[in-house]
This record gives structure tokens, sequence and C-alpha cells, in this order.
């Protein structure tokens, strides 16, 4: 993902529900609750150069094992916080919150 903004990031938490690893800039808030750098994806700063996130692509493709590590991880995090459930519970809380309030 290369936007410089993004409301509602669905396209990574898809990939994340496919154990996908993440590679996206940094230009967002919520960029790094979606991404932790060589844990389940790779994240870069807007003013890292194309040569050099292509370079960092490159070595992560050809290490077989992070990458395998990156996608467990991508997985696990989607199971953690950002299944259906969890949507609706997150939801429900806000819901409530805003009625008692």
């Amino acid at each position: 993902m290369t936007s410089d903004t993004e409301a509602s990031p669905f396209s990574i938490i898809a990939a994340l529900s496919m154990g996908l690893p993440i590679i996206i800039r940094d230009t967002f808030p919520n960029a790094k609750n979606f991404v932790k750098n060589n844990y389940n994806g790779l994240i870069f700063s807007k003013n890292d150069s194309p040569k050099f996130v292509a370079s960092e692509i490159d070595k992560l493709l050809k290490n077989k094992i992070l990458l395998n590590k990156m996608s467990y991880n991508s997985n696990n995090l989607f199971f953690e916080k950002y299944t259906l459930d969890i949507f609706n519970s997150n939801w429900e809380n806000i819901i409530k919150n805003v009625i008692l309030s």
C-alpha cells in the first residue's frame, strides 16, 4: 500500500487474513498498528527511495524463512485484532459508551 492517507485499510486487513506479509509506507496514523517492521511485513518511510524499497522487497523474497515467519505473524495478528467478532465487539463497546455518556 502506497497511499498517503488511509481511513479504513480494508485491503491490509484482507491481506492479514490470508497470511500475507504487509508492505506499506508509514503515511497514515494507524500504519504501525497493521505492520511491525520485519515481524509481519515491511514498513517504509515516505521518503525512502523506490530503489531502496525494491531492494528490501527483493531481499525478503529471497529469504524464505523470514517470508514464512512474516506470513505466520500476519495471520496471527488478524486473529488477535481484526476478526468480524472483534470488529463487532469493538463497535458495540463504542455504541454503549456513547449511549451511557
